[in-house]
């Protein structure tokens, strides 16, 4: 990571309430994830992939019993991936950008809702 998106998921993180990790099955053990350091969920199979600030973590939950354990920050932004909405720096036709340059596209049909939703995301946080 580049010095300031190091300093933006730094004071992103300290504006969030500490302490609070969830437990996540992956494989035979179980990790503790901050889910404020979570930039994205992505649905693959029956799995789960999680896409944090400094790993990749693959979760055996599937798509939906994720969703019901996340925060409200994270938004279902097209099928199988959920985005952390804190991350989103720009909001482009038809995908959103996420720190550190990662680009997830928004499906053309959806697209103006989803733009009408994150916006009113952001913007009350």
């Amino acid at each position: 990571m580049d010095m300031n998106t190091t300093r933006f998921v730094r004071n992103l993180l300290l504006e969030q309430p500490a302490g609070r990790r969830i437990a996540f099955p992956s494989g035979n053990q179980t990790v503790y994830i901050d889910p404020y350091t979570i930039l994205y969920a992505k649905s693959r199979d029956k799995r789960t992939e999680l896409v944090c600030v400094d790993r990749v973590v693959s979760c055996n939950y599937i798509y939906r019993e994720l969703k019901e354990r996340l925060p409200e920050v994270f938004y279902p932004l097209r099928r199988g991936y959920l985005v952390n909405t804190l991350y989103i720096v720009a909001l482009r036709r038809f995908e959103a950008e996420l720190i550190s340059d990662i680009s997830i596209p928004i499906p053309a049909l959806t697209y103006t809702q989803v733009k009408r939703d994150l916006q009113e995301l952001i913007e009350k946080k």
